[in-house]
């Protein structure tokens, strides 16, 4: 389908310009260069290409924060961001040596040192020297890369060069006003009315994607708006009210927002994405800063669904390469939950920030806060709960069990090589520290994530077609027919059911708050559950509520069918953004 709408973009673009005689020269050149290579056809797919809002569910999701940082850092440890892990994080970047600027170097490095350096006033006149320096250029141009365009990607620098910009353009005494013009009229390359929604060099055909969008037309917005507001440049192409930039900018995150987010959860450009949605939250005019707030409010509250004491394990959209992910900590939105909650409780116990430092630093120096409901959800679950989040056609579901001390998370399920989703362990979380699902309770599914459907989660319930892991660590407590107990926690009791036979059949029951005896919990699944063979498609609790499920299911509905004979909604392209009971 999406190849269908490529190629129909492709001739509505060249009738409109060009003879039939090219239309189809145009076009067949783009079917087989497109076939014969794969890392551009695999781009292809990187953008969406059609936003289908969603409905929006029965939550309402928590916006604005009580606590936002007044002003912006203006001395180091004089602020009130001046909590320990936001000084360890700005003296880790303010140490560094600022590397060689080419690609390797400047594309996330070097801004991100010279911002650490000025916060903290060190080495003024070798930042000045270094950014004055002739070889400091633009390294590439702005925008996605691809077979046919080998530069790109340095919307990657602009976004915190714009940071320094902003906050020390000023001050003199730290960047110095020649220092501010190269920067202005140099550096950030961005500017004008000129939005770009379109991977360059695509005929304006491949949709770029979110995160390049943001931080290239972020970028290019807050150059405009320096530009007139500072400097006092009254040409048209820099008015963002008239010029459509901000037009644009309000559209595309009203898309975020209504149709979800197409690189949801990305392994890694879900940080880009934040810190891109922050520089306009801090230093945008109304309406669009409050506007990218809202959007940052929203990714936060899924994660909060999503997450147990700043740790997850959900399916992702791009990069497929980190199928082999196990961590579940390693995630942008996870460092950047720690550094938040500890600018807000610096004596909440919180997991060290280990990875995604140059993200949490830029957290750590912006004024955006999550809100307070928000980031209470994150710091503990204290009240059970079940929750689907939809992410449209041709993507995975989102679903959790959740509530004090624990959280079961499913895995999601692949789409097709152009949906670019990475399916997942289905995992249950602990409040214990553990930070790779090879040592948690987990069910993967047949095969690879490729051949998962590891949507088969419920309420305190998840099934697979194969057996459910059980962690080294876990001692049973009791056994009857399959069934194994396991008391996890003072309040949390759980069974698991592997088929001993087939060996293509794994159930994990939860019991919050369970603590009688293991023995009757076992025979009484047992009792409740006499078939085998009936447990592949059935489950009955010991109250005598009654789950069936197929976990055999194809890759576009729900494992779970039926609550208590209710049917379920099983096709997930069609939930609401959340639900949650």
């Amino acid at each position: 389908m999406k190849i269908e709408i490529f190629l129909k973009n492709i001739l509505n673009y060249w009738n409109f310009n060009n003879s039939l005689h090219l239309n189809l020269t145009v076009a067949a050149f783009f079917i087989l260069f497109f076939s014969l290579n794969s890392c551009t056809s695999t781009h292809l797919f990187s953008g969406r290409i059609n936003a289908v809002d969603l409905s929006p569910g029965n939550i309402e999701i928590p916006i604005g924060s009580t606590e936002r940082a007044t002003a912006l850092i203006d001395e180091y440890g004089k602020n009130d961001l001046s909590g320990r892990v936001v000084k360890n994080l700005i003296s880790y970047w303010a140490q560094k040596d600022i590397p060689e600027w080419n690609k390797q170097g400047a594309k996330i490095k070097a801004p991100r040192i010279i911002l650490a350096k000025l916060i903290m006033g060190i080495d003024i006149d070798s930042v000045n020297n270094y950014l004055l320096n002739k070889a400091v250029e633009p390294w590439s141009e702005s925008g996605s890369t691809w077979a046919l365009r080998k530069g790109g990607d340095y919307d990657f620098t602009e976004v915190p060069l714009t940071a320094i910009l902003y906050k020390f353009g000023n001050k003199p005494g730290l960047l110095y006003p020649e220092t501010r013009d190269h920067l202005l009229n140099n550096l950030l390359i961005e500017s004008g009315n000129k939005v770009r929604a379109h991977v360059p060099g695509s005929l304006n055909i491949v949709p770029d994607t979110e995160n390049h969008i943001l931080m290239t037309e972020g970028s290019r917005y807050l150059k405009n708006q320096y530009l007139r507001d500072v400097y006092g440049n009254t040409d048209p192409q820099y008015n963002n009210r008239t010029n459509g930039v901000e037009t644009f900018l309000m559209d595309f995150l009203d898309e975020l927002i209504d149709a979800g987010l197409f690189e949801f959860n990305s392994l890694p450009y879900s940080g880009y994405t934040i810190t891109a949605l922050m520089n306009l939250e801090a230093f945008a005019e109304e309406p669009l800063s409050s506007k990218a707030q809202e959007v940052l409010d929203t990714i936060m509250f899924k994660y909060a669904l999503g997450s147990l004491d700043m740790r997850r394990c959900v399916p992702f959209r791009r990069q497929p390469q980190k199928a082999g992910t196990t961590s579940i900590q390693a995630d942008d939105t996870s460092m950047l939950s720690r550094l938040w909650v500890s600018i807000d409780d610096p004596d909440f116990q919180i997991l060290p920030i280990t990875d995604r430092l140059h993200t949490a630093f830029y957290a750590a120096i912006m004024p955006y806060r999550v809100p307070d409901k928000t980031l209470n959800l994150i710091k503990e679950k204290d009240f059970p709960y079940f929750a689907r989040l939809g992410r449209g056609t041709e993507a995975s579901p989102e679903i959790f069990s959740g509530g004090p001390g624990y959280l079961l998370s499913a895995g999601g399920v692949y789409r097709g090589k152009s949906s670019m989703i990475v399916a997942r362990p289905t995992t249950l979380i602990l409040s214990d520290g553990i930070t790779d699902y090879r040592d948690c309770f987990h069910l993967h599914g047949r095969g690879d994530y490729k051949d998962w459907n590891n949507t088969g989660v419920f309420r305190n319930f998840a099934c697979s077609d194969q057996h459910v892991f059980i962690p080294e660590w876990a001692e049973p407590t009791a056994y009857s027919e399959g069934w194994y107990i396991y008391n996890l926690n003072p309040s949390l009791s759980i069974a698991a059911f592997n088929d001993a036979k087939k060996k293509d059949l794994g159930l994990l029951v939860l019991f919050p708050g369970y603590t009688e005896n293991h023995h009757m919990l076992a025979e009484s699944l047992s009792k409740s559950n006499p078939d085998t063979n009936r447990l592949y498609t059935e489950f009955v609790w010991p109250n005598g509520d009654i789950i069936t499920y197929d976990v055999k299911s194809k890759n576009n509905v729900w494992v779970i069918a039926t609550f208590n004979y209710e049917v379920l909604e099983r096709n997930f392209d069609k939930w609401p953004d959340i639900y949650m009971e």
